[in-house]
């Protein structure tokens, strides 16, 4: 078979998608948050294809953000307790936010990754 193409974005791709994907878990299911940690924070879980993602956002004197591989303990929380409503489709996020492009006439800069990710592709890079 064709090897399939890596995906690499830039800090900046990578930080638009975060962003998309904690916002959208923030309007639909809330937020938990990380108790251990000593900063505000708040937390969101993607499944996509039986894979749990973690995203965890810190603010300080700034936002970081990032992906992480949830714990066991947590991943069986999401999947046996009442805290699973926090687990979001993937799909459902891609759907909506395609749904949200197609309203609007410029495409934003998450929704040429979020293609990327999703098997479409796109061609060219320039804002119009």
């Amino acid at each position: 078979g064709t090897p399939k193409p890596q995906l690499s974005f830039s800090d900046v791709e990578l930080g638009y998608m975060l962003t998309s994907m904690m916002e959208y878990a923030t309007n639909h299911v809330g937020n938990p948050v990380d108790e251990k940690c000593e900063f505000e924070n708040k937390l969101a879980y993607f499944e996509y294809k039986d894979e749990i993602l973690e995203i965890f956002e810190v603010y300080g004197q700034g936002t970081e953000s990032w992906f992480s591989k949830p714990s066991d303990d947590t991943i069986d929380k999401l999947n046996n307790t009442a805290y699973g409503v926090y687990l979001i489709q993937f799909d459902d996020f891609i759907n909506y936010t395609k749904n949200n492009d197609s309203k609007s006439e410029k495409l934003s800069p998450s929704s040429t990754i979020l293609n990327d990710i999703t098997g479409g592709y796109t061609v060219g890079r320039g804002s119009k």
